[in-house]
This record gives structure tokens, sequence and C-alpha cells, in this order.
């Protein structure tokens, strides 16, 4: 039996992270744990998202 691999090229953008709100930490505390996130205007933020997972 034979598999093939396919892949794509993905486009610049799509390789970008966006920030994204994580709706289940719910205080500073819990959110600041993990550095690549940010509590603002009580939500949580990871700046290192990324869209395609």
């Amino acid at each position: 039996m034979k598999f093939t691999l396919i892949t794509s090229n993905l486009s610049r953008s799509s390789q970008s992270f966006h920030p994204t709100s994580i709706p289940w930490l719910t205080n500073k505390a819990d959110c600041e744990h993990n550095l690549s996130r940010v509590w603002r205007e009580g939500h949580c933020w990871d700046y290192e998202h990324n869209p395609s997972f």
C-alpha cells in the first residue's frame, strides 16, 4: 500500500499569529500564568494564537 503526503503552500498571512480571547480563563492570575497572555478589559488575550490551529 502506498501513501502520499499532500502538503499545501500556506500564504504568509495564514502563518502569522493573531491575538484571540481565551474564554475559559476568567481571572488575571490564571491568564498571566502563561507569559504570552495578557489580561485586558476583563478578558484573557493570547498573542501566540495561530488561526490554522
